[in-house]
């Protein structure tokens, strides 16, 4: 028996049995608190993290490709765009051009119309006016003629009648 009391003895001394029991301990711990399951599941958010993130690199680099090759037709379609704004700029010069013309030309028919029409006004006031004092003097030398040759007056009276005479009323 003191063997086996020695025996114990040294086993509760040992330290390799005590690391056993420890480790026997600390598995039985673990499984209780099912850390391993916990150690799986962030084991797994951190491979889908890194697989989400490598999608993203590929999307981020197809998109970085695709800009590229935006970004390397850009001075063509600037080009492009320059040469499409130019020949609307010159439809658009040819076309004022054209309307101003027009325009112009409309202004100077009508100025002439109606410096035309202004032209026959005046001509028409001065025929008129013409007339009047032409009428006027025409009486005045009448009847000053008529004042210093009072046979005169008899005499256009007669003319006037020989007229009446010769006009058919009939």
């Amino acid at each position: 028996m003191n063997e086996i009391l020695s025996f114990i003895k040294y086993l509760a001394t040992s330290n390799a049995i005590n690391f056993i029991i420890m480790l026997v301990l600390l598995g039985w711990i673990l499984n209780k608190l099912q850390l391993g399951n916990s150690f799986e599941s962030s084991i797994k958010f951190i491979k889908d993290s890194i697989s989400n993130s490598e999608n993203e690199r590929k999307q981020a680099n197809k998109n970085l490709q695709n800009s590229k090759k935006i970004l390397s037709k850009l001075p063509d379609d600037i080009k492009q765009m320059e040469q499409n704004t130019k020949e609307k700029i010159e439809i658009f010069k040819a076309q004022i051009e054209e309307n101003t013309q027009k325009t112009i030309f409309e202004m100077e028919s009508n100025a002439d119309k109606i410096i035309e029409l202004e032209e026959a006004k005046v001509a028409n006031i001065l025929t008129d006016k013409t007339s009047l004092v032409s009428i006027n003097m025409a009486k005045k030398r009448i009847v000053d003629l008529l004042n210093t040759n009072p046979q005169m007056h008899n005499q256009f009276i007669q003319q006037s009648i020989d007229e009446l005479e010769r006009v058919d009323l009939g």
